[in-house]
């Protein structure tokens, strides 16, 4: 049976599976990567893996190898074949990469308690850059998912403290939202993650969701100016892009 994510989820997994390095790499290795992308991406998982395999001999760096062993991992995973995915990880010269492997396996699989048993007591802020953040999301995930709240929301304070990129740092406080939402904390809590989103200004769905929930939550609270004025300007970003979710 699939899997079915939330929209904040999906964007989140879009960024964590296909965006986990930037790879200052040799034409060839971006141009072989973009191959076996597009098959991961259109369901070919074994022509994906092969590609991803192939790969690493192009590999000129730890980061490189990590990478390509990483959404190879990824692509024997989606054909149930996990145990192989894990020898794959156990290929990866660096050791925090290799962990990072590992996570964004198991988070892939929903397995949120042996994550948290890997990741217990690591510090993602000595890692290398690109893979602090996902490391933390996906452990805060994982805390969330087994209901630990607090542990759950400093995770997700750490990975937008760990960025500069204001989408990454918006959807770390839509999860805030989220969850704060979902607990029925103090409505105010939740005005102020929304706030932080939309004061950050990111492109694509998560600004508007932003200020959809904002007004759902303002209108609960009887606020209408405001709710009004997030409804007003989230059909003015709609002219502009019509499908969003």
């Amino acid at each position: 049976m699939l899997r079915t994510f939330a929209p904040y989820e999906t964007s989140f997994l879009r960024l964590f599976v296909f965006c986990i390095f930037v790879v200052p790499a040799r034409s060839d290795y971006l141009s072989g990567r973009a191959t076996a992308m597009e098959l991961f991406n259109a369901g070919k998982f074994q022509e994906a893996a092969d590609g991803f395999l192939r790969l690493e001999e192009a590999a000129k760096n730890d980061v490189q190898q990590a990478d390509a062993l990483t959404n190879a991992a990824l692509a024997l995973q989606r054909m149930k074949r996990p145990d192989e995915a894990m020898a794959v990880a156990e290929k990866i010269r660096s050791a925090p990469l290799a962990t990072f492997c590992r996570i964004s396996l198991l988070r892939d699989s929903r397995q949120w308690e042996a994550l948290l048993k890997l990741t217990e007591g690591e510090d993602f802020s000595v890692w290398p850059g690109k893979v602090i953040y996902p490391a933390y999301m996906a452990r805060a995930q994982a805390q969330a998912s087994l209901g630990h709240a607090a542990a759950a929301e400093s995770d997700a304070f750490r990975a937008q403290e760990s960025t500069i990129s204001p989408n990454q740092k918006a959807m770390a406080w839509e999860f805030i939202a989220e969850r704060s939402r979902i607990a029925n904390e103090p409505p105010q809590k939740t005005l102020d993650a929304y706030e932080k989103i939309i004061g950050l200004n990111p492109t694509g769905a998560v600004l508007r969701r932003a200020l959809y929930k904002r007004a759902l939550l303002l209108t609960d609270l009887k606020q209408w100016d405001q709710a009004r004025a997030d409804i007003s300007q989230l059909e003015n970003l709609q002219k502009d892009e019509p499908h969003w979710n």
